[in-house]
């Protein structure tokens, strides 16, 4: 199990009829998407969640969560809570609730599609590195608190009530 923590910008696509000009927006969209290793079956009719999606549970700070499971508890999900098939469940997990999406197992992957050069956010004020033996996590001062968290752990152990330093019922780690 994954959790996911995001500080979601403020995006352009507010539903399916947006604005037409893009005005002061920080990003025009933003995608969490959970892709399987390349050419391996897909199990699930969804991969990803929109910043209109994430919209629907952010909370007071700003933030939205985006839980991955093991597809079969992901599919046990979608027909407990009798989803649409191409729609992820919802996950309520103590102070934490947000779409649950399958194992990611080729990628994690965070798309800002056109994102404001004077964002904070903007993924290009991340250092980038010439090869992956240089490469390092991107940081805090690069991003400020825009910088997306992943914490992980076993399914018991979520079932339990925490995912690695997070704990259902209690703050996010600091």
């Amino acid at each position: 199990m994954l959790i996911l923590r995001i500080n979601v910008p403020q995006t352009f696509i507010h539903n399916a009829t947006p604005d037409t000009i893009f005005g002061n927006y920080q990003c025009r969209e933003l995608t969490v998407s959970a892709h399987p290793v390349y050419g391996q079956p897909l199990l699930l009719d969804f991969w990803s969640v929109s910043s209109r999606m994430l919209n629907d549970f952010i909370d007071e700070q700003g933030y939205a969560y985006v839980f991955f499971g093991p597809n079969d508890y992901v599919q046990q999900q979608v027909i407990d809570q009798q989803t649409v098939a191409t729609r992820p469940p919802v996950m309520t997990w103590g102070n934490y609730t947000g779409y649950l999406l399958g194992d990611p197992s080729g990628s994690l992957i965070i798309r800002y599609r056109d994102p404001a050069d004077d964002w904070i956010g903007n993924p290009a004020n991340a250092v980038c590195y010439l090869d992956k033996a240089s490469n390092q996590p991107v940081t805090k001062e690069e991003l400020g608190d825009y910088l997306p968290e992943l914490y992980g752990d076993t399914l018991a152990n979520f079932k339990a009530g925490y995912i690695g330093n997070v704990v259902n019922n209690k703050d996010w780690p600091r």
